[in-house]
């Protein structure tokens, strides 16, 4: 079996990265940053523009494993990431961009990420993922992160850091804007509800079930990116907690305050 040794780390084979193509072999590049309802009074962010592709890994093999993947474009690393749920990560995750995902507060990584394959497709590049098995991702994802410095780590905490700047310069204006208005209608929000995140989770149980598996586990912080929510765990925590159904579950992390991104269910069943 192909292996890829990072550190002192063996990373296995999942599969060679090919974007979905057209009947005429060119790849399918789409632009779902045009379905948007709200694309009119929204602003696209850094890597919201242009075209993306579709790819994705095997769901049934690699569903709820959780670990570090490695990405490597002619044989040279250019990403590692962490996962909880492998499969979601990867398929729902950077394979398939929403529309949400292309706008202010949507998940820049993801359309990054995207890109990168589409691009690196387009110039005839062999694109390889490796995964680690690890209930450590976390620590050696940071560990490999440090030592091997891959191109698009070191640009995308660049670009976390001028999101999170802008999206606070936003939120000041839009602070200052509102409190000095008299009106008493509660802002807006475009985050989901309880019951959307329940759905959501329940999606994923039957796509997981259809694959032959009996349980999922699942990370509120995951669902909460993968949704394009902003600042709202709550309604994640308590979503996986009242999921709706005969569900058991065993709690495998839980944050101190009980509500935040670090929450861990396995739903059995």
């Amino acid at each position: 079996m192909k292996t890829k040794q990072l550190l002192e780390y063996e990373f296995q084979f999942v599969q060679v990265i090919q974007p979905v193509q057209n009947k005429d072999g060119s790849i399918r590049e789409v632009t779902p940053q045009d379905r948007n309802e709200k694309r009119e009074s929204s602003k696209l962010h850094k890597y919201g523009s242009g075209t993306y592709c579709y790819f994705s890994i095997d769901a049934a093999k690699w569903a709820g494993a959780s670990g570090v993947y490695a990405l490597f474009i002619d044989d040279l690393l250019v990403y590692i990431g962490q996962a909880l749920n492998f499969a979601t990560r990867f398929n729902q995750g950077y394979g398939l961009i929403s529309p949400r995902a292309c706008y202010e507060h949507g998940q820049t990584t993801n359309c990054k990420i995207n890109q990168v394959v589409l691009n690196a497709a387009k110039a005839g590049k062999q694109i390889e993922l490796f995964f680690l098995t690890t209930p450590y991702y976390q620590k050696i994802e940071e560990e490999l992160i440090r030592f091997y410095n891959p191109q698009y780590n070191v640009a995308l905490r660049s670009d976390r850091a001028t999101d999170q700047f802008e999206q606070r310069r936003t939120r000041a204006r839009t602070t200052n804007y509102t409190s000095s208005k008299k009106s008493t209608s509660e802002k807006p929000t475009k985050n989901v509800s309880t019951d959307e995140v329940r759905a959501y989770i329940q999606k994923l149980i039957q796509t997981a079930k259809s694959n032959g598996l009996h349980e999922l586990t699942l990370r509120s912080g995951e669902i909460h990116s993968l949704l394009g929510m902003d600042r709202a765990m709550p309604t994640v925590c308590n979503a996986m907690r009242t999921l709706r159904g005969d569900y058991k579950y065993i709690v495998i992390e839980q944050p101190p305050k009980g509500n935040g991104s670090r929450l861990v269910f396995r739903y059995l069943f």
